[in-house]
């Protein structure tokens, strides 16, 4: 992994609470990490497990929900919660219609 080759170097050491310092920036990454993923591929999928997102990128199934309900309120993803919380559901195809229909309306055209 990127982040081992990353504190193999010697510089951490010289860090007060080295470990602390590691292990804040392996979770950042890991958090960054799920956000580029959902990012990536919250348009291809029609459904993702929250559990499977925890497993994936080795997360807290809290945290998981935290940045997911994040990136909903601030409207970088168009996904719901399903299921009590343990599904998402993407929206992208009502989101591709919903900006082709407001594309239409731009230009002028009525059907």
């Amino acid at each position: 992994m990127l982040y081992l080759a990353l504190f193999s170097s010697q510089v951490w050491d010289l860090f007060t609470n080295a470990d602390q310092v590691r292990d804040m920036i392996t979770n950042k990454i890991q958090e960054e990490t799920l956000r580029t993923y959902l990012f990536t591929y919250s348009s291809i999928y029609t459904s993702m497990s929250m559990e499977t997102l925890a497993e994936m990128f080795e997360l807290p199934r809290s945290t998981v929900h935290s940045i997911i309900s994040k990136m909903i309120i601030n409207e970088e993803l168009m996904v719901s919660y399903d299921s009590g919380y343990k599904l998402l559901s993407t929206w992208h195809k009502w989101a591709n219609n919903a900006r082709l229909l407001l594309k239409i309306a731009s230009l002028g055209i009525f059907v």
